[in-house]
């Protein structure tokens, strides 16, 4: 069987969408690096009972928490490539991140940087949440500690100024267009940038 690519989903950590684990102490204590190694774990089993993808370009791509965990498995990955008598090497080529979440206070002041400098809200919208916020702790909808003069013009944000912005892409359209719609066509990408195994781990995070 011949393909241009192969993807593989993960949920990680365990108790994240279809993920389990038989040990309890899974669900209450975990971290970065105990997940790394788990996904690492999981990567080697997985090429251990699918050895015909061991040649493949491997890539790991992400969004959301993914970036605390994509980074830290890849450096994972490195190290297990650099150990000596090791049965293979993984043939890892790289890794992208989209929309990460990496440092709270970055995340947050730039999630409202980027409302600003691309006119998506006022001037008077954006004076009040930078002297209302504490961007270590409030999040660009949520904030942790009561405040009446930033949780309303948050709601005016997303209730009025942001209501037909989708904010994943700001240039597109707020909702799928309708099957009926003429869609562009699909461009076609030389199959020497397809070929490789891609681990995809979206929306890691636990509640």
């Amino acid at each position: 069987m011949s393909s241009d690519a192969n993807i593989v989903f993960v949920d990680s950590p365990s108790g994240t969408g279809y993920s389990y684990s038989n040990t309890t102490s899974d669900y209450s204590v975990f971290t970065d690096q105990s997940t790394a190694e788990d996904n690492l774990a999981f990567t080697l089993g997985w090429f251990a009972k699918f050895p015909e993808y061991k040649k493949n370009q491997f890539y790991l791509t992400g969004e959301s928490f993914s970036g605390h965990y994509l980074p830290e498995l890849a450096e994972q990955i490195v190290l297990y490539n650099e150990k000596p008598g090791v049965d293979y090497k993984i043939n890892f080529k790289g890794f992208a991140v989209g929309n990460a979440l990496t440092d709270g206070y970055s995340d947050n002041l730039g999630a409202i940087k980027f409302y600003y400098y691309h006119s998506l809200i006022s001037d008077q919208t954006y004076t009040t949440l930078i002297e209302n916020c504490n961007f270590s702790v409030d999040g660009p909808i949520v904030g942790s500690v009561p405040n009446a003069t930033r949780d309303n013009v948050v709601d005016y944000v997303y209730g009025v100024e942001l209501a037909e912005i989708n904010p994943y892409n700001i240039y597109g359209l707020n909702c799928n267009p309708p099957a009926t719609t003429n869609r562009p066509a699909f461009i076609e990408v030389p199959k020497t940038y397809l070929e490789g195994l891609f681990i995809i781990l979206l929306d890691m995070k636990r509640a």
